[in-house]
This record gives structure tokens, sequence and C-alpha cells, in this order.
């Protein structure tokens, strides 16, 4: 499965230090590409948003209700929560049940925490037999007794191999780890890592007989799904790499789509008023086909709709109401609503097509052009080119229509430019003639 169709909900908040929600927004880089910048992401911050700070990325979402409607939408592969630090009883009365559902139809959930009193709660939620340990700052190792699930697990994703290695970082440890969950944990080596003298250099490696010691990072299969949990203080590189690693490699092939599904009768009800609007459409009636439109989308609420028939019919129902925008000549409403259907199936050429469209004719009506959506116009022609598209001249022709556009604004641009840079040059000169002494 390609990086790019894994879709991770990250729900945050739960910190009350939001640099963490920072680092895994921009850290964690290997040779320049964040681990996931293939990926789909959503940010809902659950909390008060005051513990965001002026400098943060602001999330695209706030609040329990708008968490609990994408956790149930059917868009997600995974989810993260980042930094379960706090409120943890509240987590888990508000949103236990629902992160559960989503686990046991096959869901992956990683909760990288720097506290570990996230731990009772995934005992009571999914029957872990982890406790709390330590906190200390070590050199991790795969761990060797179960290097199959780890290279299951973590070497399937974008980084691939390249993370399965040794690393160092602070966290919160676990114990009683049975053997077939641990990952990366104390090898016979470590040694504790402090600038205190007094700290550094205890050895922290298991007995030889020991079938118990602290593990980072451990995994645990629940229903169809698979939850981890990450110890890290400070949500460093090679933790995110992991994180990354760990829900693009454990995946499912589809967004779980046991909660986006409608019943049979609403879906009836779909389909019948989208006949009707289609009627009034090609009738020419295009303000009731819109009212009938939305009629049909509002019966899906925030559901997507299950694979198949339903997730066509909601995706055509965006693609049908941009279209008659375009007719109307509102460019701007064209746009936003191909959006929405592309949201729900980035390969829809319909969508994508009529979303080019809305921009050329944005474009073509402001006074200095839009080369910023010419561009992005011709991203969604590319993107909306399939094997045997019946609209594969007219997207032609609108590809080279958007091309010359581009080069007219580039060209009037760089006219523009050289007149100003010629004024100025005269001015400059001016002034240097009559500031010279007499």
């Amino acid at each position: 499965m390609p990086e790019d169709d894994v879709s991770i909900l990250f729900i945050e908040g739960y910190g009350h230090a939001s640099f963490m929600q920072e680092h895994f927004l921009k850290n964690g880089r290997i040779q320049g590409i964040s681990p996931f910048d293939s990926c789909q992401r959503f940010r809902v911050w659950v909390t008060d948003p005051q513990y965001l700070s002026p400098e943060d990325t602001y999330p695209d979402a706030f609040g329990v209700e708008r968490c609990i409607q994408e956790i149930s939408s059917g868009k997600y592969h995974a989810i993260v929560v980042v930094d379960l630090a706090h409120r943890v009883d509240e987590f888990q009365d508000v949103l236990g049940e629902h992160i559960q559902d989503f686990c046991q139809n096959g869901g992956v959930v990683a909760f990288p925490s720097s506290e570990s009193s996230l731990v009772s709660m995934l005992q009571d939620l999914f029957g872990v037999t982890w406790n709390r340990s330590e906190y200390f700052r070590t050199t991790w190792s795969p761990c060797s007794e179960n290097l199959q699930l780890v290279n299951y697990s973590f070497g399937n994703g974008n980084f691939s191999r390249r993370i399965i290695q040794d690393y160092s970082t602070k966290g919160n440890t676990l114990r009683g780890v049975p053997p077939h969950e641990r990952c990366f944990g104390v090898s016979s080596t470590s040694t504790t890592q402090s600038l205190v003298p007094t700290m550094n250099g205890r050895s922290v490696a298991p007995e030889a007989s020991a079938e118990d010691y602290d593990v980072v990072v451990a995994m645990h299969e629940y229903g169809k799904g698979v939850i981890a949990y990450f110890g890290d203080v400070n949500a460093e590189d090679k933790t995110i790499q992991l994180v990354a690693a760990f829900v693009q490699s454990r995946a499912p092939k589809l967004p779980i789509d046991c909660f986006a599904g409608l019943s049979d009768d609403e879906f009836d009800k779909i389909k019948t008023l989208k006949d009707q609007g289609n009627k009034s459409f090609q009738e020419g009636r295009l303000e009731e086909a819109i009212d009938l439109y939305e009629k049909s989308l509002a019966i899906y609420g925030h559901k997507l709709g299950s694979h198949g028939s339903q997730r066509e019919v909601h995706v055509n129902l965006y693609s049908n109401i941009s279209l008659i925008y375009f007719k109307q000549g509102k460019w701007l409403d064209a746009e936003a609503t191909a959006t929405k259907g592309i949201a729900i199936d980035d390969y829809h050429s319909k969508c994508r097509f009529r979303r080019a469209k809305a921009r050329f004719k944005i474009s073509r009506k402001a006074k200095s052009g839009d080369i910023g959506r010419l561009r992005g116009a011709e991203s969604d022609l590319v993107r909306c080119c399939q094997p045997g598209d019946d609209h594969s001249e007219t997207t032609r022709q609108l590809m080279l229509s958007i091309e010359a556009e581009i080069n007219r604004l580039k060209n009037k641009e760089n006219k523009s430019f050289s007149k100003g840079f010629g004024k100025a040059l005269k001015t400059a000169v001016k002034t240097k003639k009559t500031s010279l002494p007499g």
C-alpha cells in the first residue's frame, strides 16, 4: 500500500505543553524528509486551546465532538494520540470506547507519551499486562527475541528497515511485557546516560536469566487491530520515525469502513433524492437540483458511506453540485465543492477536472491572474488522467490553455519588472546628477 494512501488522525491537547505536537509536525526528518510527509494528516486539538502558544502551528479542528466525528467517519487507517500525559481519566471516559472500536475493527493506534500514567488506561481498555517501570535515558535495541514482529511492524513503512536499529532517548519504561509484545528495550550493554555524574553509567542491562526487563516500545494486538506504546519524554527524532514507520507498516489496506456505512434505508433515500436532482438538472431547474443534492448530503452527515456504491454516490453528489456552480459562473463555489469531493476520493477524475476548470476561470477573472491556482489546476489534471479516460482530449485542451495562461502571466510579470526596474534606474541616475556639486 502506498504510504500516501495512509490517513492518520492526530489527537492532541492532552499534554499541558504543546512542544510534543510541534515536534511531530516538524522533527524526525531523514535526508530532509518528514516521516509523515507521505501521509494524509488531520489534527484535532481536543482540550482547552490555551495550552497552544502563539508560535504553534494551529490544528485543523478543535473539540471532543469533532474528534469523535473524525474517528467514526471511516476516513482513517491510524490514530496517533500525541502525549496523553494529563487528564487520562477524561480521555478514557470520553474517547476510550471510540478508540477501542476503531482498533477492534482493524485500526492502528499509537500512544507516544512523555508520561507512563496512561498505562493503567491501556490495561482497562485493551487488557495489556504491562506495568509502569522506570524513567531514564539509555541506548535501546530491537528486542532480539521478537525480531520477526519488529521487522514486520516497523519495516514496511516509508523508511523501511533503516530505522530498526539501536537508538538513544529518555523514556518512561514498561515491565511485564510478554516476549511477543516487546519491540525496543534494554540490551546486555545498556547503561544510563546523564549529564549528572552520579546518574550516568548505571547498568540497566537485564540479568542473563531474566524474563522481564525494561521496554520502551511495546505493542499489543487487539481485535483486528493493534496498539503501541512509545515512551519518550521529549518526542525525539528517532521516536517520531518509529511512530511513522509503525502506523505505515501496520495500517490496514482500507480505512476502517465499518464506521462509515449507512443503513439500506438511508442509502435508498439518498439515491432517490439524487435521481430527483438529476431530473431537475436535466430540465434546467438548477437551484432545485442543488437543493435535492444537498438534502442527500445531509443524510450522510459526517459519515463517508462504506466503500463501493455508498462512497461513489457521496463524491458524485459533490461533483454534480460543482458542475452546476460552474454553469452558473460561481467559480469559487465550484472549486470549493469539487474540493469536498476530492477529500473523499483523491483520484475522482470529474472532481479533479471540474476543480481545474474552476481554478482556470478564477485566475482569468483576477486582475493579475493567479499562478498558484493555475499550478493547482495543472496538478488536478495530471491526477485526473486515468487509463481509458473518455475525456482525455478535453483534458489535454484544458491543460494547453492553462499552460498558455501561465506563460502569459509570467511574460506580463517579466515586462512589468523590466519596466519598473528601468524607471527606477532612470530616477536613480537623475537624482545622482542633480546631487553633483556645481
